[in-house]
This record gives C-alpha cells, sequence and structure tokens, in this order.
C-alpha cells in the first residue's frame, strides 16, 4: 500500500509539471490542481489514465482487488449488475486495464482564491471546486467526466483532438438542475458500470455547513502521515473534558488558520471535536509535504500508521480511486489559471486499504 500510494502521488505530480499546473492542497490522497486551461486539464487526466495503464505496479493483487470487488458486487445485486471487467479475458483486460484506478472530474468557473499564510500557498473555494467533487464522485474508477461547462470551453480545434461520448444530463446531488456531462475516452475501448448517482459528496469549502459524519476530512485523516496525526491529537487531548478539549482545539486551528464549519446547536462537543482534529490533522499533513519532510520522518510517520492497521500493502474491497477537476478563471490575480482536482476511493469500489477512506480536477486516493 504505501508503495502503489507514493508511485501515484510521483506519477501524478510529474503530470502537474510538464503541464505547468499548480498543485494546490493534498487531502489524505486527494490532490487539487489548478491548470492554465481546460485544455491543459484534459490533455494531463487523459495521459493520466494511460500512464496508470502502462505502469508496472510490481503486483496482480490490485487487478484482484477490483475483480474481487466486482464480483462480489455482482453476487448482492438484484438488479442485474454485471461486472464491467471481472469476466474479461487475460490479454483483452491487459489492454484496457492495470493496476491503480482513478477516477476524474473536471470542470471551469470562477473561483475564490486566497493565500494560506502556514502552508504559503493558495487555496481555491467556491461552487466551482464543488462541482468537480460532483463530478468525480459519480463516476467508476478509471473514467473521466467533463461538465458541459468544461467541455464547451474547449476551442474547436481542441475538440477535434479529444474523442468524448455525450452522456446527457445527469442528476446530481446538491445541484438544483441535471448537468450535462460528457465521458472523455482517454483509453479507447473502455467500458464502465452505470454511473454511481447514489453517492454524495460534501462540499470542499472548509467554511461551508456542517454535515455530521460526512466532512471530506473525516475520510482524508484514515491514511498516511494525518492518520498518525490525528492518532497523536486524539490521544493527547484524551485527558481533557469535552469543553477543555474544544476550546484548546479552537485555539489550534486558528494557530493553523484551520477554517471549521459553522456548528449547529444540536452537535456535541465530543463531534466537532472530532472534526477539529481530522481538519488539523490534514492541514499540519500538508504543512510537512509542503516544508519536504520526506526520507525518514515520512517512513517513519506510514510505519506507524500501518502499526495502526490503517493500510495493508495487498488491497482489500471497501474503497475507491479518483479525480475531480476544474480550471478556474481568477479575477484579482495577476497570473490567469484554471484549476481541476483529483482523488482516489469509494463505499463502492476496491480500495488499497481494509479502511474505507474517502480519498475528495482534486487526486483521491488510489482505491
Amino acid at each position: 500500500m504505501p508503495d502503489a500510494v507514493a508511485t501515484h502521488h510521483r506519477l501524478i505530480r510529474a503530470l502537474i509539471a510538464k503541464y505547468h499546473c499548480y498543485e494546490v492542497k493534498t487531502i489524505g490522497d486527494s490532490f487539487m490542481i489548478a491548470c492554465k486551461s481546460v485544455f491543459a486539464a484534459v490533455q494531463l487526466v487523459r495521459e493520466l489514465q494511460q500512464v496508470f495503464l502502462q505502469h508496472d505496479w510490481g503486483t496482480g493483487a490490485l487487478d484482484e482487488a477490483y475483480r474481487k470487488f466486482e464480483e462480489g458486487r455482482a453476487e448482492e445485486d438484484a438488479e442485474g449488475y454485471v461486472p464491467p471487467t471481472a469476466r474479461l479475458e487475460a490479454a483483452v483486460y491487459r489492454q484496457y486495464w492495470n493496476g491503480l484506478r482513478v477516477r476524474v472530474g473536471v470542470h471551469t468557473g470562477l473561483c475564490d482564491i486566497r493565500r494560506d499564510e502556514v502552508t504559503k500557498g493558495y487555496d481555491y473555494y467556491g461552487g466551482t471546486s464543488n462541482m468537480a467533487a460532483r463530478t468525480e464522485a459519480v463516476g467508476n474508477g478509471g473514467q473521466v467526466l467533463l461538465t458541459r461547462a468544461a467541455y464547451m470551453a474547449l476551442s474547436t480545434t481542441e475538440r477535434e483532438q479529444v474523442e468524448v461520448i455525450a452522456l446527457g444530463a445527469v442528476a446530481l446531488r446538491g445541484v438544483p438542475e441535471p448537468v450535462e456531462m460528457y465521458q472523455l475516452d482517454a483509453v479507447p475501448g473502455r467500458t464502465f458500470a452505470a454511473l454511481r448517482l447514489e453517492k454524495d459528496v460534501p462540499d470542499l469549502d472548509e467554511g461551508s455547513e456542517f454535515t455530521s459524519g460526512d466532512d471530506i476530512s473525516l475520510h482524508s485523516t484514515r491514511t498516511g502521515a494525518a492518520q498518525v496525526v490525528a492518532i497523536v491529537l486524539t490521544s493527547t487531548f484524551g485527558t481533557f473534558t469535552a469543553p477543555q478539549r474544544l476550546k484548546a482545539l479552537m485555539l489550534l486551528c486558528e494557530r493553523w488558520n484551520v477554517l471549521m464549519p459553522r456548528r449547529p446547536s444540536y452537535v456535541h462537543d465530543d463531534e466537532y471535536c472530532r472534526v477539529a482534529i481530522d481538519r488539523l490533522a490534514v492541514k499540519i499533513n500538508n504543512v510537512m509535504e509542503r516544508k519536504g519532510y520526506e526520507g525518514l520522518d515520512k517512513e517513519l510517520f506510514a510505519m506507524s500508521a500501518m502499526g495502526f492497521g490503517a493500510d495493508e500493502p495487498v488491497p482489500s474491497v471497501g474503497g475507491r480511486s479518483g479525480w475531480q477537476g476544474f480550471n478556474v478563471r481568477q479575477k484579482d490575480v495577476a497570473t490567469r489559471k484554471d484549476s481541476a482536482e483529483v482523488e482516489p476511493v469509494v463505499a463502492d469500489e476496491p480500495c488499497l486499504s481494509s479502511d474505507d477512506t474517502i480519498f475528495t480536477i482534486h487526486v483521491r486516493r488510489p482505491k
């Protein structure tokens, strides 16, 4: 698992550099990426699928995990679900599938861009990033979805260089009107299950309304160094009473520039503290990665996380892999950038971990 995730990150970051894009942040195994244009985002995610397909992952365990997942779903699904890849002949399978599967959603629009004084980078907020997340969430592993806004933002010449399949209007949770979707033919010949329209995704804005149990940071801290940070924070403040713990954590959030969702009156101190710890863990981990704390320190965190049973080296059924992306027209920034996000993990696709982590162009953790 650590090797696969490290490879996932390395391959994606190489493509970010190749297409002169900007890694806004990572959330667990998820990336948010700003691109200079929609076409740059499309090129990046198209090549991503090809690179992952051609890479030597050094194990057949990943593909076996996907196969078992699809077969398990076929046995349980009374509505006639047919596994799209599990029953392909080996030679045919190898033409279209290999190793980790990453799903992607691409959207374009305006974003609120803010500089983070802790990470010394820029963050992107608003409906554009949330639409990217919702687009990614309904896709399947290995599938790339573009909203109509993203597709129409391509020039006539650019559209001639990409192959897409019109999927029609798709109802997304939290979006009042159906959104017209296009599937990018990144690997010609791939077939997918129906879109996962039952999946819900929380907004990516850190200052949004509180949603008990669904906050993205709750899932994103379950793997890697961020999980260890969360465990340390939980243990450290575990001896405090709930009100004392909440007060101390709010001070830390203020110090680390971590925005908390608005808290409804019905949410108990313990639950709100849990959200604070998870968000702090993600921010601290991001700062560590930004400042280049690699090598021994990173390995130590990875080993500690595995010691707590967070991740196993062999994948098991129960997670997801995906990308979500968007590009942005900035109003008040000298350099115009567009943005995309990528991510990997969902409850109905195989994970690399026994932990059902939700990974939210954002790169989600590979599952």
